[in-house]
């Protein structure tokens, strides 16, 4: 009978093993050389590759919206109109995500509905359907005077607004109710985001701003798109119209706003240079929560060059 001895096993096996890796580096080397000459004939290709990748991906999120700032067509106008671009108010309840620009939006208008929610329980004197018939149908001009423009003291301008009640009727009636009652004096503008738009609508007096908070307007239809002068109520989402409104500043107008719902009711055909004048160094810092429980005591503390209306009248 034949026998094996340990020390012939421990041979063959060794034998083995030197064989095996003298196959694996040989097919290494055989790999390393087909990635040499495949980056070769690229030239240098994987630098293109992943340019390319780069490329792509980047606009992918261009295209899906994704990334991290937004131009001005991601603007949020919610009554928070805000720029969240975006316009929108800023909550009723007085948080500081209330109505904005559109009161980015953040922002945004809503589409707006066809008829009016009367803000009050009964018809008034001079009401139909629960729209004065004194300005039912019939567009007014109207003129404010703005103070501390440029953020200095003294500094006044004024611009008139034309409203059409053709391209928004339940916007231009609110509008008015607000130059009869003297809502907007005092009102300062404290949204201002240059080449999109500036936006006001929270009175100075808490006491007076929490009367408007429950009289929500419905949407109107939009007519007409949001151009540079355009004057439109911010929202905080569909029939949610209250008091803040912006005016559209972008020289190439805002029409991104028209299919978010932000309807323009009137229009500054006068005084557009005075507008571009309004103080812009606090840009969206202001909060509106505070501005909602504090009005103006908070905003000439913190914010005391902002520009803001010290007269409105009908002319």
């Amino acid at each position: 009978m034949t026998s094996i001895s340990t020390e012939s096993i421990k041979g063959n096996s060794s034998r083995a093993s030197i064989h095996y890796r003298r196959k694996v580096i040989a097919a290494t080397i055989s790999f390393a050389a087909i990635l040499v000459y495949l980056f070769a004939s690229n030239g240098g290709g994987s630098g293109n590759v992943s340019s390319s990748g780069l490329r792509l991906g980047l606009l992918n999120k261009r295209q899906s919206g994704g990334g991290g700032g937004r131009d001005s067509g991601s603007h949020d106008m919610s009554q928070h109109t805000e720029y969240d671009g975006d316009v929108e108010e800023a909550g009723r309840s007085g948080d500081a995500g209330g109505e904005d620009v559109a009161d980015k939006q953040k922002t945004r208008p809503k589409q707006h509905g066809s008829l009016i929610d009367s803000t009050s329980a009964g018809k008034g004197e001079g009401e139909k359907d629960g729209v004065s018939t004194s300005t039912q149908g019939e567009g007014r001009l109207v003129e404010f005077t703005i103070s501390n423009l440029d953020g200095e003291d003294g500094r006044t301008g004024t611009i008139k607004i034309q409203t059409h009640p053709e391209w928004a009727p339940i916007g231009v009636e609110r509008f008015h109710e607000l130059v009869e009652t003297g809502f907007w004096k005092d009102c300062k503008f404290f949204r201002v985001v240059p080449n999109f738009m500036i936006q006001l609508g929270i009175q100075g007096d808490p006491e007076v701003q929490k009367q408007w908070r429950s009289k929500v307007l419905k949407d109107d239809p939009v007519m007409t798109t949001n151009a540079r002068g355009m004057v439109t109520f911010a929202t905080s989402g569909k029939d949610s119209r209250t008091t803040q409104i912006f005016i559209n500043t972008n020289i190439k107008g805002n029409a991104f706003l028209d299919k978010q719902g932000f309807a323009p009711f009137g229009e500054v055909v006068e005084g557009m240079e005075i507008v571009d004048r309004i103080y812009d160094g606090d840009r969206e810092k202001p909060n509106q929560g505070k501005i909602q429980n504090q009005g103006n005591v908070y905003l000439d503390k913190e914010f005391p060059r902002l520009s803001y209306f010290s007269d409105a009248k009908f002319v």
